[in-house]
């Protein structure tokens, strides 16, 4: 959070779209299908999985000694560490209840550098008991079967929505409360302190 001043709406808003547009993030954007038999058909699942938020600090806006590289920019014929993280997804269903696949099943190469951004915590609220507060990505009977490779690299929302950050960016307007002098010495003691105590700063 910070305060901008002598400046009008339009630097405001600029500033706001370029933390939406132009932050770079990780996000999957190359999913190699081996096995589907879920009811899903192949590029549903890879939407869904280029939509899952992702977390590191080493997509340039942290302060680690090497960061990743965009895989335009990077010298490697196809992918490599530098540019691209691997995720694995085996799953088969061997059991005649509803199998909730999520994104607990995501296995990250670099789990270090790269991880998914959801999952469930101590304070977590409102969270399925089938999903752990982990993304869904499908449900799965007995005998299907989901197995698949996926590549997390470097982008920003500009190109792709699911490069964008997993927040948003707002901004309000910062009020000026001036008081009338004349009516505020006409207040008596007892006036001025409930006159503050409703105000939710206190000013």
């Amino acid at each position: 959070t910070f305060v901008l001043t002598k400046t009008d709406v339009s630097m405001a808003n600029s500033l706001r779209r370029i933390m939406l547009a132009e932050v770079p993030t990780m996000a999957i954007d190359k999913v190699e299908i081996l096995t589907n038999t879920t009811v899903l058909h192949d590029d549903f699942l890879a939407h869904r999985l280029g939509l899952v938020p992702l977390k590191s600090t080493f997509a340039k806006f942290g302060n680690e000694t090497a960061p990743f590289v965009y895989n335009r920019d990077c010298g490697c014929m196809v992918q490599c560490p530098r540019c691209t993280v691997n995720f694995e997804l085996n799953v088969k269903c061997v059991r005649d209840e509803t199998l909730h696949v999520t994104t607990r099943e995501l296995r990250s190469d670099q789990p270090k550098k790269v991880c998914v951004a959801v999952g469930s915590s101590d304070d977590s609220m409102d969270v399925d008991d089938a999903t752990d507060g982990h993304i869904l990505l499908v449900k799965m009977r007995r005998g299907q079967e989901l197995k698949l490779r996926a590549s997390a690299q470097m982008g920003i929302g500009k190109e792709h929505a699911k490069w964008n950050p997993c927040c948003t960016a707002v901004f309000t307007y910062e009020p000026e409360v001036e008081l009338n002098k004349k009516l505020v010495e006409k207040m008596t003691a007892q006036e001025r302190r409930d006159f503050v105590d409703a105000c939710p700063r206190k000013i």
